[in-house]
């Protein structure tokens, strides 16, 4: 994957963040035809991501490309579902666990991922008792 392009792109999220997404999104687009085109997975674009990046613009990068992409982001909500069940890198953990969509279709499989981060990932605990408690209240619902 293309460094400049990547760096492009998540310079340019961080700008949208501020403008509430609205405005130019080009660099993002062009990053994810590419990402698309690839066939490329999500640790591709991870093994090549900046080392100053800051996660809040990856994770709002593959939010955008959820929304952008021609598959529905089927294919960036597989690959953020394999992070977190490895649960061995807390970025990418942290990432996944701040989209727009929570990973895992099935609630009581989300649950119970979200239970071995929290009790491996302190850091991320309270972000996966959020998760865990939403989970189980749309479980009741059901």
């Amino acid at each position: 994957m293309d460094h400049f392009l990547i760096s492009d792109a998540l310079s340019q999220v961080s700008h949208l963040r501020l403008a509430e997404f609205r405005g130019d999104d080009d660099a993002v687009c062009r990053l994810l035809a590419e990402f698309e085109a690839g066939g490329s997975d999500l640790d591709a674009l991870w093994a090549c991501l900046p080392a100053s990046r800051d996660l809040q613009d990856v994770a709002d990068l593959l939010t955008l490309w959820s929304w952008r992409g021609t598959d529905n982001g089927a294919k960036v909500m597989r690959s953020l579902e394999a992070w977190v069940r490895e649960c061995s890198n807390e970025d990418k953990i942290w990432v996944a666990l701040h989209q727009d969509a929570y990973p895992f279709v099935d609630h009581t499989t989300r649950i119970a991922r979200l239970q071995e981060v929290a009790a491996s990932l302190p850091s991320l605990r309270g972000r996966c008792e959020e998760m865990i408690a939403q989970s189980e209240q749309w479980l009741r619902k059901d």
